[in-house]
């Protein structure tokens, strides 16, 4: 069965100036998630025999399938290697049981700081500094263009990386503001009375890339990732100034022939664009009778 267990610490102070601060930690941990895996797929062992798994040779299934590869009179050894050989491949779309193989686990300082309102204004920030590891989110968060199967499916701890999901850092500032804050001036006050401007700015880090590679593993199955060369790839400068070449490839190599790549599921320190949204919204209230008011509101989105 799927099970999530989660685990947090708080610890709360009133500080100086009506300023409410917290400081936590916040964890939890998935089990028997649902990983894409192809369960047709040749045993690594096999990969020693190289160019021998393409070699055809007699298909002892002609005769009994009518129709595609293996209905032709011979076959390829790695076909007849598979421990299903009178199938392509097998795998399921479903979440099912023999499916739930994957876990995962996240840890996170959060930190709180809450002005109360007072005087007219509020202002709230939560700071989180967070790390979700896992081996195989792709299915279930989709933030790459595609959903990464599992390169080796006799090695599922080969999987274990920075979630797909992972934002590392995330910044949230809300506030609102009663206009006029303090007195001014009796015309000036009676003109901005029931006026209020209120706000969030939201910014995060970016998404880990995930990366893939042409070349021939010889397992017949599974998407295979490049080598690395064990230098960063990651590059400096507005994203706006690298659109032709986001991070540095030329630390990535084409895995030789019948061999699986080193690169992991997801690259930690090369990330996509963070995101960086402001929304406002500024409303004046009409007192129209005792029980009655009409309200204007105008809002600005990012």
């Amino acid at each position: 069965n799927i099970y999530n267990q989660q685990w947090s610490f708080t610890i709360q102070r009133q500080s100086f100036a009506g300023i409410l601060l917290e400081v936590g930690y916040a964890g939890n941990r998935g089990v028997n998630i649902p990983v894409s895996r192809d369960f047709n797929q040749i045993d690594p062992k096999y990969q020693s025999l190289g160019n021998a798994l393409s070699q055809t040779v007699d298909n002892p299934f002609f005769g009994l399938v009518t129709l595609g590869n293996l209905s032709l009179q011979r076959v390829s050894r790695a076909q007849l290697l598979r421990p299903y050989p009178q199938y392509v491949g097998v795998n399921t779309n479903s979440p099912a049981v023999a499916q739930n193989m994957g876990i995962s686990g996240y840890h996170s300082l959060q930190v709180r700081a809450e002005k109360r309102f007072a005087r007219g204004y509020n202002v709230t920030m939560v700071y989180t500094k967070a790390k979700l590891i896992d081996n195989g989110s792709g299915r279930i968060f989709g933030e790459s263009a595609f959903v990464p199967p599992v390169q080796n499916a006799y090695n599922l701890a080969a999987e274990r990386s920075i979630s797909e999901g992972d934002v590392s850092q995330r910044l949230v500032i809300s506030h609102a503001v009663q206009i006029p804050v303090r007195r001014i001036h009796p015309v000036l006050d009676h003109a901005t009375r029931g006026w209020s401007v209120s706000g969030q700015f939201s910014g995060n880090t970016g998404f880990p890339l995930v990366l893939s590679s042409i070349g021939n593993s010889g397992v017949g199955g599974g998407v295979l990732r490049p080598n690395s060369t064990g230098v960063s790839a990651k590059l400096s400068g507005d994203p706006q100034s690298r659109l032709l070449r986001y991070f540095d490839t030329s630390q990535f190599t084409v895995p030789p022939a019948f061999t699986f790549g080193n690169t992991s599921r997801t690259l930690a320190d090369v990330r996509g664009p963070g995101r960086v949204a402001y929304n406002a919204a500024l409303q004046k209230a009409f007192p129209i009778r005792e029980k009655i008011r009409a309200l204007f509101r105008a809002e600005a989105f990012n």
